[in-house]
């Protein structure tokens, strides 16, 4: 990445992200104007005095040099700000008003497949972010889960198929993710292959045997595939409760649509 920003002639212009040391000094690369976003007050387009719902969007006071506006986003998790500051710089550099920016930021809303908020089953609250996954993904999703305040009765479910491409990683990368949720979800439904390493992360790291399910299922096998996402879609209609909250996602290979259409099945 740091090659793009090197490319730049002295008339162009890289927006960075501040808070990331990596992405910080790139500007170091570059003869380039640089324009910083993050939510250090280092930065040039920062966030303050964040609030509200990490699952259904974050508020903050966007700032850049004296001005300021307020914004209430409707795009779930803290990387919905960073997506936000990003955004913001740019318009910032076109010479738009951080108010128009911030009416702007507010009508985004999260694409197909990548963190709607959908009805689940038996009157739940359902997290689809099923078109893609990898491990900050699952974890960023998983946190903001994690600080939505739920019933005293309500439980969190993380529904999982496999990260595809990880090459000789993928069990070190299942294992790590698994290890980390068990302290940010109530359930474990684990779908694919290698999924079975989130599994066995969880338990390492202390989640309760009856608490984790594996459905073994080979991508190769689509009938095996869809026979593990059934048996995981009766498994979440016979348990989940109107107080829980549950996530979907896997890389897209799993194809997860299919598992959130039998959850509606007779």
């Amino acid at each position: 990445k740091s090659e793009l920003v090197q490319a730049l002639t002295p008339d162009g212009l890289a927006i960075l992200n501040y808070d990331d040391p990596n992405v910080r000094v790139m500007n170091t690369k570059t003869q380039a104007r640089v324009l910083y976003y993050g939510t250090s007050e280092k930065a040039d387009v920062r966030a303050s005095t964040i609030g509200g719902d990490a699952l259904r969007g974050r508020s903050f006071v966007l700032h850049y040099q004296q001005q300021s506006a307020r914004v209430q986003l409707r795009i779930p998790g803290e990387h919905g700000i960073t997506i936000a500051l990003a955004a913001a710089a740019v318009g910032v550099a076109a010479d738009i008003s951080l108010e128009e920016i911030a009416a702007a930021l507010e009508t985004l809303t999260a694409f197909k497949r990548r963190g709607e908020i959908k009805p689940g089953p038996n009157g739940s609250t359902l997290i689809d972010d099923s078109y893609n996954a990898n491990r900050q993904s699952i974890l960023a999703i998983a946190q903001a889960m994690h600080e939505t305040s739920l019933d005293p009765a309500g439980k969190r479910w993380a529904v999982l198929g496999d990260i595809l491409e990880l090459g000789p990683y993928a069990r070190e990368e299942h294992y790590a993710t698994g290890k980390a949720l068990a302290s940010l979800v109530d359930y474990l439904v684990a779908i694919g292959e290698q999924a079975r390493f989130y599994i066995e992360g969880a338990l390492e790291a202390g989640m309760p045997d009856e608490n984790a399910y594996y459905y073994s299922a080979r991508l190769e096998n689509q009938l095996e595939l869809e026979a593990a996402k059934k048996a995981a879609a009766h498994l979440l209609k016979d348990q989940v409760r109107s107080e829980d909250l549950i996530l979907l996602k896997a890389s897209l290979g799993l194809g997860m649509d299919t598992l959130f259409t039998m959850l509606y099945d007779a």
